[in-house]
């Protein structure tokens, strides 16, 4: 049921009804993985919910491919999905923290070397932050290429990992106005917190999750497209330039978390005028 309802909402473009479908797959895949596999939940989980999201994806794919038309409704697709995985993985991570010690410690893997404050406004660690990142994008990319269906799994495994991050940092977090925007590491010190609040990751990670949401959407594409044996000029050089925009969005993600203003601003130029050209 849940596969043909998100496929019919895609189609319908009903992005809101999406978000909810993205919470009750992932919750129906904790209560699975929970009766079947209790002992590998953090793991399962993802699997679990996943699954209804491979068919209409996929199908979604196939025909946005075979039309020839914007990508814009791929994006906000994959996006609605997102923000309803990582909605409910932030409630599981809050209520069940113990079951999802994988996701957490993949974040603070991919966070060390980082200060508390994830280098919110630091000047360093660019082209570090960069580099992973732009590696976790080729790979999500290539498994997309060669597997256009592992975009569910990526998609759900990113929103798990964001959402129990999520869930850790509130649950931790004082509930003041001086918490909500408290980021930098002087300013946590002077305010005796000992934890950023969950905002202060938001901007940078949001731009960072677009960049990947668009390596698979670039790479299921490709993927339709070598299947139906179309190699159309400007068809693949729109697929380009979905790349550049994903590298452009990674590159703004990492110029705020190190506070790089100069790479900022050159980023944010640089993707806007890719994304112009992909309009024109």
């Amino acid at each position: 049921m849940l596969p043909e309802l998100i496929y019919r909402e895609e189609k319908l473009k009903e992005y809101k009804f999406l978000v909810l479908l993205g919470v009750l797959a992932s919750l129906t895949g904790y209560i699975l993985a929970n009766l079947l596999f209790p002992s590998q939940i953090g793991l399962t989980t993802v699997v679990f919910a996943s699954i209804p999201l491979v068919y209409p994806l996929t199908q979604f794919f196939l025909e946005r491919e075979k039309a020839g038309t914007s990508h814009l409704e791929e994006l906000k697709v994959y996006l609605s999905l997102f923000a309803g995985q990582v909605l409910a993985f932030a409630y599981l991570g809050h209520t069940k923290p113990e079951k999802f010690e994988l996701q957490i410690n993949q974040f603070a893997e991919n966070m060390s070397g980082i200060e508390a404050t994830g280098n919110f406004f630091a000047d360093s660690l660019f082209l570090s932050i960069f580099s992973n990142n732009i590696t976790l994008f080729l790979l999500i990319f290539l498994v997309s290429l060669i597997i256009a269906s592992a975009g569910a799994f990526v998609l759900t495994w990113n929103a798990s990992v964001m959402g129990v991050f999520f869930s850790q940092l509130i649950a931790t977090m004082p509930l003041s106005r001086e918490g909500l925007f408290t980021c930098a590491e002087g300013a946590l010190s002077d305010a005796g917190l000992s934890n950023p609040s969950f905002l202060c990751y938001v901007p940078h990670a949001g731009f960072e999750i677009s960049g990947f949401i668009l390596a698979g959407i670039a790479g299921s594409l490709m993927s339709a497209s070598l299947y139906r044996e179309h190699f159309g000029k400007e068809l693949w050089e729109d697929y380009m330039l979905l790349l550049m925009l994903g590298i452009g969005l990674l590159a703004i993600g990492a110029s705020l978390e190190t506070g790089r203003l100069l790479l900022l601003l050159l980023s944010l130029a640089y993707s806007t005028a890719v994304a112009y050209r992909m309009m024109v």
